[in-house]
């Protein structure tokens, strides 16, 4: 029972932090930095698999830690890990089955490889449309990409989706 405990503990502060998160973004993005602290990335990112691995647990999918280069961040840890978290889940969300990659690479950028459902060039195209304006008003998304988008802008980092055809 232990391990299902500590999984809703750190469900509940993860939804605790991505209020307060919201609450910032609405009200004075500009604030997002003043809980920057410099952290180990490829520390969030092992701590985010780790957490996301029972996910995939009843499907025929893994999920996996790739390369992991030393990269110290300046940013809200809260922040990295819900972005890296949402990130993952939306990889798992969209793929049903094959491997699940998250590697940290130099420069600390967090790659997501995943064997998704595949996307037409006019589906990213559309979605970097929806991402440019912030929302859709589409419901079932969770914390969705166009979330992200807003939250990688005002810290000034990059959301790049690649995506091919095939899946991948």
């Amino acid at each position: 029972a232990r391990k299902p405990l500590l999984r809703i503990q750190r469900a509940s502060r993860e939804i605790d932090q991505l209020i307060h998160m919201l609450l910032v973004l609405t009200k004075s993005p500009e604030r997002l930095m003043e809980s920057a602290e410099v952290f180990a990335l490829e520390e969030v990112v092992d701590e985010v698999v780790a957490d996301h691995a029972a996910l995939t647990a009843a499907r025929s999918l893994t999920l996996s830690l790739g390369l992991l280069t030393a990269s110290n961040l300046r940013a809200p840890i809260s922040i990295a890990q819900i972005a890296i978290a949402n990130l993952v889940r939306n990889a798992i969300q969209h793929s049903d089955n094959g491997a699940i990659t998250v590697s940290v690479e130099p420069a600390g950028m967090v790659r997501i490889v995943d064997p998704g459902h595949g996307m037409a060039a006019e589906e990213v195209s559309r979605l970097y449309t929806e991402m440019a304006r912030q929302g859709d008003g589409q419901q079932g998304r969770g914390v969705g990409l166009e979330l992200m988008a807003r939250i990688c802008e005002h810290l000034g980092w990059v959301l790049q989706i690649e995506a091919d055809e095939a899946g991948g």
